[in-house]
């Protein structure tokens, strides 16, 4: 065992209690919007947030099928019996774990009620088909509460011109259906300036996964993660540009002062994803001072480029396609071309949800943010996650690449062992890296 040796200046980031703040008030406005005269729409993973502004205004709600599912997730024992319940209703582990405690909420009638007992309906369901699993979740949530549901495809695997195009005229279709559904008029100069907000959202995130390149990085993987969550709920707002704008000037700061949410740097990993109800387990490599720089979670939907050295920058281009948004139709381009493969190494696109073009992504993220190892994961309820992760895996082993990849349903601790995975982990971090724990957190393990 070694002493924790503290090689640079640790701070917390100042920018965390408005992301709390943020994702406070847009709970809150989830269960109030009706009432302030505005839409509210069930989706999971909600693309094109901008899109429905158009209505009236940006702060319409977005309902989840299980409106307490992070709540769920960190609790093993509820867990253990939404599990037991969806299980009982047929719905069994070849369906994705996080949909089935989707599911559990929903078949117990949680979907709709506040925390306060009160009830809400949505106007409509709307689902981005970039998962059938996920989309097959929203259509049946539609049918159980009695709603309509609305929803567009990509030409999977085809042109992607051409699938842009189709995308643009489903929207089309899909503004005409909700004019139907709800009487409502559409503005679309609402339209142009949340999808201007949505784009500066998304590359001001971009920028600030580029900083986490430095030496050392001036944010770990668990930080990004929940920095992600005002993007995740509400880019499409001037609210969202603001904080990430006030978070690139905190990140860049850091990283000019190597300031660190740690504290030392000994090896930088690439993470993937973790167990959610172990979300310490981001963090654990810590206990040996190795930080996770970067991960296909941690930078969610963030967009770069490659260019013609071969290294990755965010992506070019950003203030013309801004200053060419004008109307509506420019509006509902520049969402196609985000949501439908923009650029390749935005895996997160609805096109670059093939095995091949996905592959590839990690091991260049991993080299580009000059990680030491690789922690990746297959979830056998996922097939093409499962495929992603063994692939992935394949790869690295044949670059030299020191990496570990572990089998798990995200949610699903009935078949997962905690103890087992420590360990795995403890062995790649002496084993793989030449690591050895700190004496002073030689008792923490992954779940804190």
């Amino acid at each position: 065992m070694t002493q924790i040796k503290q090689q640079y200046e640790k701070k917390p980031i100042e920018s965390w209690a408005k992301m709390k703040e943020l994702r406070r008030w847009r709970f809150k406005n989830n269960w109030e919007a009706q009432k302030k005269g505005n839409l509210a729409i069930l989706s999971e993973a909600m693309g094109m947030k901008s899109l429905w502004t158009g209505f009236g205004s940006p702060y319409y709600a977005v309902m989840s099928v299980s409106p307490y599912w992070t709540g769920a997730k960190r609790n093993p024992d509820e867990i253990h019996r939404l599990l037991e319940f969806t299980d009982s209703k047929g719905y069994g582990p070849q369906v994705c774990g996080s949909l089935r405690l989707h599911l559990a909420h929903l078949l117990e009638g949680k979907t709709t009620v506040s925390p306060t007992g009160e009830t809400v309906i949505p106007d409509f369901a709307w689902q981005l088909n970039f998962c059938p699993q996920v989309s097959r979740l929203l259509y049946k949530a539609a049918q159980h509460t009695g709603i309509p549901y609305v929803y567009i495809e990509p030409l999977m695997g085809g042109d992607v011109e051409k699938s842009r195009e189709y995308i643009v005229a489903q929207l089309y279709e899909a503004i005409e259906k909700v004019k139907k559904i709800t009487g409502r008029e559409y503005d679309p100069d609402l339209l142009v300036e949340a999808t201007k907000y949505e784009l500066e959202t998304i590359h001001l995130f971009s920028k600030i996964c580029e900083l986490n390149k430095a030496i050392p990085a001036p944010l770990c993987g668990r930080d990004l993660i929940s920095l992600t969550l005002v993007k995740t709920i509400m880019s499409h707002t001037k609210e969202s540009v603001d904080f990430y704008k006030g978070l690139l000037d905190e990140v860049k700061y850091r990283a000019q002062n190597k300031i660190t949410s740690t504290g030392f740097e000994l090896k930088r990993l690439y993470q993937d994803a973790f167990p959610w109800p172990f979300p310490h387990s981001l963090r654990y490599s810590e206990t040996y001072g190795a930080v996770v720089v970067a991960g296909d979670h941690p930078f969610l939907d963030s967009q770069f480029e490659e260019v013609e050295d071969g290294n990755w920058v965010v992506r070019r281009g950003f203030d013309e396609q801004i200053n060419g948004i004008k109307t509506m139709d420019d509006a509902l381009k520049a969402l196609a071309w985000m949501w439908e493969g923009g650029l390749k190494v935005n895996r997160h696109s609805l096109h670059n949800w093939h095995i091949e073009n996905t592959v590839e992504y990690p091991i260049k993220m991993a080299e580009q943010w000059h990680c030491d190892g690789m922690i990746l994961s297959a979830s056998s309820d996922c097939f093409q996650q499962m495929c992603f992760g063994m692939e992935t895996k394949r790869i690295a082993d044949a670059r030299g690449i020191p990496n570990m990849l572990y089998y798990v349903i995200l949610t699903d601790l009935r078949q997962f062992d905690p103890d087992a995975f420590q360990k795995q982990l403890d062995d790649f971090l002496t084993k793989g890296l030449g690591l050895t724990k700190f004496e002073d957190r030689k008792e923490e393990g992954i779940r804190g």
